[in-house]
């Protein structure tokens, strides 16, 4: 069998979703599938070899940093709401100091 990197990516089309198989045939698949394994099994090596460091990862690589995106945007926003509900409970305790 060819694990050639470059022919197993060649047979993959560019322009479809890389999570729906549903419109890659069965032998694009198992193709995808193999690429994939490749790239994990390079990346396992790189790591225990101490080439690459995983969480320089999170920084270079596209689909986690797109991934990691949505949480960080939906954690600012919880610390915007945090830090604005802190200062509604601060105007109105000095509020009520100030009427009782």
């Amino acid at each position: 069998m060819d694990i050639s990197f470059k022919s197993l990516s060649a047979a993959v089309p560019e322009s479809y979703d890389t999570y729906d198989s549903g419109v890659l045939s069965r032998q694009q698949r198992k193709r995808f599938r193999v690429a994939n394994r490749y790239k994990r099994d390079k990346l396992r090596e790189e790591v225990l070899s101490g080439m690459k460091d995983v969480a320089d990862e999170f920084e270079t690589d596209i689909e986690l940093k797109s991934i990691r995106s949505v949480y960080t945007a939906v954690a600012n926003y919880i610390k915007i709401l945090g830090f604005l509900s802190t200062m509604v409970i601060r105007i109105l305790s000095l509020h009520w100091r100030q009427m009782g």
